[in-house]
């Protein structure tokens, strides 16, 4: 018998990209050359290499979230990259603190990238989960997507065993 071990890392990367004209488009880890536009011309926007040897340790007040542990209505969709489970009522899980910009963010969407989309000093974990929030002055993703107010929460997943 084994145990299965999960090491979870997480970093918080803020996104002003259009999130909805990438996801519709074929790319690929292999292939960075080819992304389209500002994924591949833009210097604030993912994917990020955390180099460990010069970050600099910065304290904020504490995560919170709220409603994050009910249940809730969601769609289920698969667009070729990965599985997107879409809030129906996203005003209901919202988030605030963890260095956030505004006062409440609320949960949009999860999604799962199957390698990493960010890396650690070049290290590409198999999985990183992507909670989708946006600034709760917005009343919705793409609202908020064209005010910079999107905030995308990156959870490493290492499995141990």
């Amino acid at each position: 018998m084994f145990q299965w071990t999960l090491c979870i890392n997480i970093i918080i990367v803020f996104s002003s990209t259009d999130v909805t004209k990438a996801q519709g488009s074929h790319w690929s880890y292999d292939d960075i050359e080819n992304w389209p536009g500002q994924c591949q011309t833009g210097k604030f926007q993912s994917p990020i290499d955390i180099d460990t040897s010069i970050i600099m340790k910065k304290f904020y007040p504490d995560f919170q979230g709220k409603n994050f542990n009910t249940y809730q209505s969601a769609t289920i969709g698969n667009n070729g990259h990965t599985v997107n489970i879409t809030f129906l009522n996203p005003e209901t899980i919202t988030a605030y603190g963890g260095g956030l910009p505004a006062l409440k963010y609320q949960l949009d969407n999860i999604h799962f990238h199957w390698r990493s989309e960010h890396t650690v000093n070049h290290y590409r974990f198999p999985l990183e989960i992507h909670l989708v929030l946006y600034d709760a002055q917005y009343p919705n993703l793409q609202e908020a997507v064209a005010n910079k107010g999107v905030a995308v929460l990156g959870v490493l997943v290492e499995v141990i065993y």
